[in-house]
């Protein structure tokens, strides 16, 4: 018999904010978390299926099968419109224009 956990889904877009806390079975992966909490009807931009999406656990990436743990935060990333580097560059050029 399986027994059930909970974990909490986290997502924050430019405009909004998604949390929501799940009973889910024991073994279930990240993928399965993301599907049950439906996320995908309220931020239809999430290409669930691209290579390049980034799903991590308590700050730390981790691939989209790992099974979660009781009291896990899955944590779903947007991608960057800029690099570090490439803001801290664009900082230096404004800087030099002044």
């Amino acid at each position: 018999m399986n027994s059930v956990i909970t974990v909490e889904v986290v997502y924050c877009a430019s405009h909004q904010q998604f949390f929501k806390k799940l009973p889910v079975v024991a073994g279930s992966t990240i993928r399965d978390v993301i599907n049950l909490a439906e996320i995908k009807k309220y931020f239809m931009e999430i290409d669930f299926s691209a290579p390049t999406l980034k799903v991590g656990v308590f700050s730390k990436v981790k691939p989209i099968d790992y099974q979660v743990k009781d009291g896990d935060r899955v944590e779903i990333y947007r991608s960057l419109h800029q690099t570090p580097r490439q803001a801290r560059t664009m900082r230096a050029d404004k800087q030099k224009k002044k």
